[in-house]
């Protein structure tokens, strides 16, 4: 039998180690980190930032500006810094960096570059903060889908736009590796034979056949859906004007606002952006007096898709998505203005019923 002396240390030695053990438990919560914002899943579109002008656009195949190379040093090569891993569309091959074509140039101008500085500065931030009557808070980006800018003609404009994003983003670059090749790029230079899955019909259709304007990879993504992530991040999709609204142009008289005379895009039931926005949605889009609503101008305008809790029973399957609009209003006096909510149209809720954008507190509509 065991003395009262023995019987005492091991009571004390017991005490000792339960006492280590919530020491260490504690520390390890003191150090644990906090939890990454959790959300909603979604595709964030955007067009490219503003162009240069013709004039302009010569003169940068020569050279750049001093605050583009500050962020591709190499340019017309953009390298791994920090590591970004690209998987090229068809090719399905994965490159550790990307050779913009001698004949494309960087396409951005000064406003186009502070556009894409904006959007390094404050996606993240936009996507974690917003609320839930907006549909967020957002995940955070894990993938990015953009034009090959390596193809010879291809525009470089959407990739420069996001390319100084997903340098930066801790999030997007901690979560590129080999087996997760998260920057996809896409040839946009091969014609248009992949139609749409589940096509949108206009009630007033500006033409008799739409044009397919959506390149042959994208639109394979869009039927199969599979433009999101696996990893449960959310996608950072940045194209031209003339896939997300279309390509054919107009001149269009207002008979009530000569203010709104002009060239405009006429709107394409087979864009990334009607095949997006669904059927009801989408008919809203096309209207001529919503146009200045929801047109995508370059760089101002930030459209964030998440998927709909269901599929009630007689819908279009299409209708997979809600759509959440950020934008600056323009016209403005430093060309770049304050990403501001605008609007959210939230399919889950059974109201189909879509009138008009949804100001921001204190803000303008969307201008032309």
């Amino acid at each position: 039998m065991k003395s009262a002396k023995q019987l005492s240390f091991m009571v004390f030695v017991l005490l000792m180690f339960v006492a280590s053990q919530f020491a260490m438990t504690a520390s390890s919560r003191l150090v644990t980190p906090k939890p990454a914002i959790t959300g909603n899943q979604a595709i964030i579109v955007i067009r490219h930032g503003d162009d240069l002008s013709n004039k302009e656009w010569l003169h940068s195949l020569k050279d750049q500006t001093t605050s583009w190379k500050s962020i591709a040093p190499l340019w017309p090569q953009y390298s791994e810094n920090p590591k970004i891993f690209n998987k090229f569309i068809p090719e399905n091959q994965t490159h550790k960096s990307v050779t913009v074509q001698a004949t494309v140039g960087h396409g951005l101008s000064p406003i186009g570059e502070s556009q894409a500085k904006r959007l390094k500065e404050i996606l993240s931030t936009i996507l974690s903060q917003a609320t839930t009557d907006h549909l967020g808070p957002f995940e955070p980006v894990t993938r990015a889908i953009t034009i090959n800018p390596s193809i010879e003609d291809a525009t470089a404009n959407p990739f420069d736009t996001i390319y100084p994003f997903l340098q930066k983003d801790p999030t997007f670059t901690s979560k590129s590796t080999v087996d997760n090749a998260n920057l996809l790029l896409v040839n946009n230079q091969t014609s248009r034979t992949v139609f749409p899955l589940y096509p949108i019909t206009l009630s007033t259709p500006s033409t008799a056949t739409p044009q397919l304007i959506v390149a042959d990879e994208l639109q394979k993504m869009i039927n199969d859906d599979t433009l999101l992530p696996s990893d449960g991040g959310s996608t950072l999709l940045c194209w031209d004007g003339e896939s997300l609204w279309g390509r054919e142009k107009i001149d269009y008289v207002d008979k009530l606002n000569s203010n709104n005379n002009g060239p405009r895009r006429v709107f394409n039931p087979n864009s990334i952006l009607a095949q997006l926005a669904n059927q009801t949605l989408s008919n809203q889009m096309a209207k001529d007096e919503n146009y200045n609503d929801f047109y995508p101008q370059k760089g101002s305008i930030i459209y964030i898709f998440t998927k709909r809790a269901g599929t009630p029973s007689g819908t279009n399957p299409q209708q997979k998505y809600n759509m959440t609009i950020y934008s600056s209003f323009t016209p403005l006096t430093d060309g770049l203005g304050v990403l501001t909510w605008r609007g959210t149209w939230n399919s889950d809720n059974g109201d189909r019923t879509v009138n008009s954008v949804v100001t921001g507190l204190g803000q303008m509509p969307i201008q032309k």
